[in-house]
């Protein structure tokens, strides 16, 4: 009977061949994935130039909650999956795929987001 329980346990364990692959996820921005998020309409309104100068595999400096928007939905349900302790958004006008937990910067791009010159200020 012991014989028996212990082939039945063994059969039952799932055995590395057979276990899933996990689908590649994308932590990083794609090409496309910046000339989608730089011709939404939201990332024409997004608050002045970035104050702080951020760089990959930094952490967000603190009190970053205050200068940081989630994507709109628009954009959000055409970009790639990401992992569940990640998140994307605006960070001034970067945007950034960062750790929510431990505050990592996986990767960014400077949207540029800086208003265009008028006939009053421009230089001749």
């Amino acid at each position: 009977m012991r014989l028996f329980v212990s082939i039945l346990m063994m059969l039952a364990q799932p055995s590395n061949a057979e276990a899933p692959t996990p689908l590649p996820i994308e932590v990083y921005f794609r090409p496309v994935d910046v000339t989608l998020i730089t011709r939404s309409s939201y990332a024409s309104t997004l608050a002045s130039p970035a104050t702080q100068k951020l760089t990959r595999n930094s952490t967000l400096p603190p009190g970053w909650e205050k200068h940081y928007r989630p994507f709109p939905y628009s954009i959000e349900s055409k970009l790639p999956p990401i992992c569940k302790t990640c998140a994307r958004g605006y960070y001034d006008d970067y945007a950034i795929v960062f750790d929510k937990e431990t505050t990592i910067i996986y990767d960014l791009t400077q949207l540029f987001l800086r208003p265009a010159p008028t006939a009053a200020n421009s230089i001749r």
